[in-house]
């Protein structure tokens, strides 16, 4: 919805003065000059943030933290203070202005509370509970999974994306947010694949130690799996844009982003993602008649082009039969897994507590007479047994039950006609990360962050009536709004 600019949204301007006093007050006290730095930029950015949310459609706001978590980790690396991390204070702008505009003024849509979210209150308070009851609340390698993966911060975006996203404007918002995080990534793989360093911005990037997925397209997340599900969520976002937006030359940019992005899986020489992404497309296809039509063409051409590909570059095919029978990753997980599964036995009502796996895991550990063991210090790769290890079946219960609600939820249930295409891509982005959130750690918030706001995108219909969009389903039949 159009917003605009109120007399009283200019109360932003009347923090600027609180920064040099805190600033004074940190230099008296002796702060570092790293925190004092830290302090006047994210002051700078907050109160810049808000005051342009005066302007701006807070679908921006959303859309841009989003987009800005790609860096997540790794603003260090491109010059920013350890202690800032602009992807997270953008997002504190963005749920700050979403409380602050006032829906019976119609300058955002009304939140209404469902039992879905009373469900993810408890599993919030729940594992908040855990990790203090063991000690880890504090810890960074705690704190952060807390926020991205099990996670805060994505069951925020799925209360806020029916309000922030209620309408087709907004949503396109969403959606060239995507395409532009799809042709940065797009083009970052290709370069990484060809070999083409020289053209990989940021640096850091190629600069990441060697010794981990070297070769491999890892994309700004430093972790080739993350890159891949990255690819396939904006391939599948250029696919909503290809049929949803009419203008031709933004479907024809929607196309060529959308198959740049699905050429750069073969990339990231990643198993789980290349199962995942093919689980995904027969799943979205099996969903839609019209994808199932062109599911065979699509095949086909994925199938020319990854041939070309292995003809074309230089050692990829080598280095994909390589990956396809490296068994030492295999092992580790199995090894992993087991652990987890003793560690269920010993505990399973309430789990060893949040963040605990690494240090307690050790004498769960088991030699299997089929595979050596090959690892026992490592992450576990499987969020859905982290979550049972560390908060016990019943935590884990209450935090699956909330993403059956949420996400499955959103697929399972009809809403507006113009929210189907959302809908299937839904579809499409679940499998993908139910894939890989079986095999990797999934700690990064980029692909947590975009499933839920996608569930939250295809909600609105059950808040508040969308114009005239909102009082017929897919299938043209009432539904309330």
């Amino acid at each position: 919805m159009a917003y605009r600019l109120q007399t009283e949204d200019r109360w932003p301007l009347l923090l600027a003065p609180l920064i040099p006093i805190l600033l004074g007050a940190l230099a008296v006290g002796g702060a570092s000059a790293e925190l004092l730095l830290a302090v006047a930029l994210a002051g700078a950015l907050v109160i810049a943030g808000l005051y342009l949310t005066a302007f701006v459609d807070i679908a921006w706001l959303f859309s841009g933290a989003v987009a800005m978590t790609l860096f997540s980790g790794h603003w260090r690396d491109l010059g920013f203070p350890g202690l800032l991390s602009p992807d997270r204070l953008l997002l504190v702008v963005a749920f700050v202005v979403f409380l602050l505009r006032d829906p019976s003024l119609g300058r955002r849509a009304y939140f209404r509370l469902t039992p879905t979210h009373v469900v993810l209150v408890l599993a919030a308070a729940f594992a908040i509970c855990s990790a203090v009851a063991a000690g880890t609340i504090a810890e960074t390698s705690t704190l952060f999974p807390l926020l991205d993966r099990f996670g805060l911060v994505p069951f925020l975006l799925f209360a806020a994306g029916p309000v922030a996203f209620a309408s087709e404007h907004q949503r396109r918002i969403l959606l060239g947010t995507f395409l532009a995080i799809g042709a940065y990534l797009g083009l970052t793989s290709l370069f990484t694949g060809l070999g083409l360093d020289s053209l990989v911005f940021p640096r850091y990037i190629v600069e990441l130690g060697p010794e981990v997925q070297a070769g491999r397209a890892r994309g700004p997340f430093g972790d080739s799996a993350i890159n891949g599900v990255a690819l396939f969520y904006c391939a599948v976002a250029a696919a909503v844009a290809y049929v949803t937006i009419p203008k031709t030359w933004v479907r024809n940019l929607a196309l060529a982003i959308g198959a740049l992005c699905v050429f750069d899986l073969i990339f990231t020489q990643q198993r789980s993602v290349w199962i995942g992404a093919l689980a995904a497309a027969l799943c979205a296809a099996a969903a839609a008649p019209p994808l199932r039509r062109r599911l065979p063409l699509a095949l086909g051409l994925a199938a020319v082009a990854l041939l070309a590909a292995f003809v074309l570059v230089p050692g990829l095919h080598q280095q994909t039969t390589e990956r396809i029978g490296n068994q030492r990753t295999e092992w580790d997980r199995l090894n992993l897994n087991k652990a987890a599964t003793n560690m269920i036995a010993e505990r399973p009502l309430l789990g060893f507590g949040l963040g605990t796996f690494k240090e307690k895991s050790g004498p769960y550990f088991e030699q299997d007479q089929d595979f050596p063991l090959t690892n026992t210090t490592g992450e576990l790769h499987n969020v859905f047994l982290s979550n049972a290890t560390q908060l016990g079946l019943l935590g884990a219960s209450i935090w699956l039950l909330g993403l059956v609600l949420a996400v499955g939820g959103a697929i399972a249930m009809r809403g507006p006609p113009q929210l189907y295409p959302w809908r299937i891509g839904l579809l499409a982005i679940a499998v993908m990360w139910l894939v890989v959130a079986n095999l990797v750690p999934m700690v990064q918030a980029f692909p947590n962050q975009v499933l839920w706001l996608w569930a939250g995108v295809v909600w609105p219909w059950r808040y508040t009536r969308i114009g005239s969009e909102s009082n017929e389903g897919d299938d043209g039949r009432a539904v309330n709004g």
